[in-house]
């Protein structure tokens, strides 16, 4: 009897043991969860897929998507992936996603936080002139815009070296820039601002151009009529900014029956008077037109011409 009550005692010991050693496991590890996409710092627009990598070691009840600590959305099966409509933010400031998850314990941990800048659906872009281009006088800018979602863009802004000097709310989007006053010889920065029915806007790559002054003539067109024999045309360099170039310029004349005088010159700023003469002697009855060409040094291929008629009775 009392060897049976000794087996007894030494198996409940043990069972005692065994349970002891064996205690029911508590899961208290947080799962782990990182923003894989977008990266970090990065531009979107639009539709924006936020892609998530997470695990836990006993699985995953939810996840939570927050943008600016709003809670946005929650994922309760794979793929952990959010398509986010993010034209609500689109101000083209930075936004912060975070996303939170919890383990079918009850465990949570949230992934770092990422920003990105949020842009309009907005495509906008200076089509003329050419980034690099050199300009002078009046220079026609023409600017394309194309909205992703079909609403219509209300108006272009047209800033100047980050400055707003012309607004167009009609298509096509084209604009007249006077360069008279800009530095010369200098970069200036066109940018295009493109601003939808809603208040959403985006700018365009900036345009770099290079402004010189040129020489304006006038008149360009000199009737003498049947007796007149003198008349003038004057030459003056267009700019009035700080970094004043002199422009020297060559007149020549198509046809022995006009002279000039002076036939050169430069012109930084002063007005300069050119005579012109008309021989009729030699000349048969009859209408004359001949041509001056006013060429700039430094722009040899784009002669300013000025047009002479005469007639001879």
């Amino acid at each position: 009897m009392n060897n049976k009550l000794n087996i007894l005692t030494a198996l409940l010991i043990i069972l005692i043991l065994l349970f002891c050693s064996n205690p029911t496991s508590t899961d208290n590890k947080p799962p782990v969860i990182t923003i894989i996409s977008p990266i970090n710092g990065s531009m979107v627009s639009d539709n924006v897929i936020i892609n998530l990598d997470v695990s836990d070691n006993e699985g995953i009840d939810k996840v939570e998507i927050f943008i600016d600590e709003k809670k946005e959305y929650v994922i309760t099966s794979k793929p952990w992936e959010f398509l986010w409509d993010s034209y609500e933010h689109a101000d083209n400031k930075t936004h912060l996603i975070l996303a939170k998850a919890y383990d079918n314990s009850g465990n949570s941990s949230s992934s770092e936080p990422i920003s990105v800048t949020v842009i309009p659906p907005i495509n906008v872009n200076i089509i003329s002139p050419d980034s690099g281009a050199t300009v002078k006088d009046t220079v026609n800018i023409i600017v394309e815009a194309q909205h992703s979602r079909n609403f219509n863009i209300s108006k272009i802004e047209l800033l100047i070296d980050g400055e707003k000097k012309f607004t167009n709310s009609n298509t096509p989007w084209k604009f007249k820039w006077d360069t008279y006053g800009y530095t010369d010889n200098q970069e200036h920065y066109l940018e295009a601002k493109a601003i939808d029915e809603t208040g959403k806007y985006a700018l365009s790559k900036p345009t770099i151009v290079i402004v010189k002054s040129s020489l304006v003539v006038w008149p360009t067109y000199l009737d003498f009529g049947t007796n007149i024999t003198q008349m003038i045309f004057r030459i003056v360099n267009n700019y009035s900014g700080t970094h004043f170039n002199k422009r020297t310029y060559s007149i020549i004349e198509d046809m022995d029956w006009i002279s000039v005088y002076p036939t050169d010159g430069s012109s930084k700023g002063e007005i300069d008077e050119i005579i012109v003469m008309v021989d009729r002697s030699g000349l048969s009855s009859g209408h004359y037109e001949g041509e001056i060409n006013v060429i700039e040094s430094n722009d040899i291929n784009n002669p300013v011409k000025v047009k002479v008629r005469a007639i001879v009775q």
